[in-house]
């Protein structure tokens, strides 16, 4: 009788210390280098959305997006294979100061001058863009039905998929980009139950993966896993981050029915940096780090105390180069 109580003692205590871990954002936050980029605005429709660089080892911020005067609101960037360049969708500012569409750009981090527009389509909405771990090619969405490949180099662009009354989003390339992982739903449908799919470029073979209700957001993890985002259930559309392994989707211990975790993007194989509404923080959605084994979160703002605001900090992207000059 007495070893069960002491069993039971231990157990309750191990269960107190795991919630302790997922609950607690204190404590010194480890030792990082790399840079992150990310965007911050009021809210999507804002049209001021802005982009910046922190430095996880100098405590660097830098609002990269300050001096260019050939577009608005961008968003959504997305880094090159050596840290040198970053991709991302923000509105031309045409002649008379107006923005429109979304196009993709692409901009050398640390060079004087505008980013290059390089699809420029008064026709088309172009949004979500991607490296291929290689940096010669990007992927990226054509609203609502289109996912396209781009080379960087020669600006040729191949279609991928387009069309079946489907809005397909999100796209990402795997380890050796010979598959392209996006989310699909029925067109005007909002984040109700979605499908992350995968389609291999060499064979045109598309099939689903996983399908999830408000599933979003697949990004490259591991060779044959990725991280994604989905609601908790069609009930409690709270966010949470899942891995899929190739095989099964699992829930990440930082996870919580109360409050969203979003748009994870892998740091190495313990952290990951993320967005969260979890309390105790600035704003909307602030930036965190997260210890995808114990749960333990640190906001960015450890790094650099202008990163959270009382504005939404969302679409991170992260590159292990520490400079690329």
């Amino acid at each position: 009788m007495f070893r069960a109580f002491i069993t039971l003692i231990l157990l309750l205590v191990l269960i107190a210390s795991a919630g302790a871990r997922v609950d607690s954002a204190g404590g010194k936050p480890p030792r990082l280098e790399g840079r992150v980029v990310y965007h911050s605005y009021t809210s999507y429709s804002d049209g001021r959305s802005a982009l910046f660089v922190l430095s996880l080892g100098a405590g660097t911020l830098t609002t990269i997006s300050r001096t260019w005067t050939n577009l608005v609101d961008p968003m959504n960037a997305h880094w090159s294979s050596d840290g040198k360049q970053i991709v991302f969708m923000a509105r031309p500012r045409d002649d008379r100061g107006a923005a429109g569409r979304f196009d993709i750009f692409l901009h050398t981090v640390g060079e004087r001058g505008n980013p290059i527009n390089l699809t420029n389509t008064p026709e088309e909405h172009d949004e979500d863009p991607k490296f291929s771990p290689d940096g010669r090619k990007i992927v990226y969405k054509v609203r609502p039905s289109t996912l396209r490949e781009m080379d960087v180099t020669s600006r040729i662009v191949n279609t991928i998929v387009t069309g079946g009354g489907w809005e397909r989003s999100m796209p990402y390339y795997n380890a050796d980009a010979s598959v392209v992982w996006f989310v699909q739903q029925r067109v005007g449908e909002k984040r109700g139950l979605a499908s992350i799919r995968s389609i291999n470029l060499n064979v045109a073979d598309e099939r689903e993966v996983v399908e999830a209700p408000g599933g979003y957001y697949p990004i490259r993890d591991s060779v044959g896993h990725f991280l994604y985002s989905r609601w908790v259930s069609p009930e409690n559309v709270h966010d949470q981050v899942f891995l899929y392994d190739g095989v099964t989707s699992r829930s990440l211990p930082f996870n919580s029915p109360d409050y969203d975790s979003s748009d994870a993007v892998p740091i190495d194989q313990r952290y990951m940096a993320l967005s969260s509404t979890r309390k105790g923080g600035a704003g909307g959605y602030d930036l965190y780090l997260a210890d995808r084994s114990t749960g333990d979160m640190w906001p960015l703002s450890s790094y650099n105390s202008g990163v959270n605001t009382a504005r939404e900090e969302l679409g991170l992207a992260y590159t292990p180069i520490k400079s690329p000059h």
